[in-house]
């Protein structure tokens, strides 16, 4: 009796695993063409203000950089030292954000309103999907270049 309840159960489990995994595949095949690919790094290279914040990260880095050793230099002691680097590197890591944030921000709004226009539901990095997805990456790059104003360098006094 017992294995006969407990043959039903597998069954009936069996079964409720099949229908949900052929629901789940239903639902997967019909969303097909609302899902997007991309090169988020390719997108962010392509952003027409890139350039122009990343000499102005690594000056500010090289900065930095500087300051941390003249500080170094003024102490011997290990514990003061590693204080000294772990503090200089958090303070670059939130310069290098603060500074990014625009850009980051116009690529995500970039993303956002083409997969909005190509009636995408799911945008995805492209090196995480195995198969599948239409990749807007281009569309994302043109989108940005028409739509972001371009900061000019500060010129230097004469």
């Amino acid at each position: 009796m017992f294995s006969i309840v407990l043959f039903s159960r597998k069954t009936l489990l069996s079964s409720a695993l099949s229908a949900a995994l052929l629901f789940v595949a239903a639902g997967a095949a019909g969303a097909a063409d609302t899902i997007g690919v991309l090169e988020s790094q390719k997108i962010l290279y392509q952003h027409p203000n890139f350039g122009l914040v990343a000499r102005q990260v690594g000056e500010r880095g090289r900065a930095k950089e500087a300051e941390i050793q003249a500080a170094l230099e003024r102490t011997s002691d290990p514990g003061e030292r590693a204080r000294i680097i772990a503090e200089g590197s958090r303070e670059m890591k939130s310069e290098e954000t603060r500074l990014m944030a625009p850009i980051n921000r116009e690529c995500q709004n970039a993303v956002a309103s083409v997969a909005k226009t190509k009636k995408m539901t799911v945008v995805m990095e492209k090196t995480a999907t195995y198969y599948g997805g239409t990749d807007i990456t281009e569309d994302v790059i043109r989108y940005l270049k028409t739509t972001v104003k371009k900061i000019e360098p500060p010129q230097a006094a004469r």
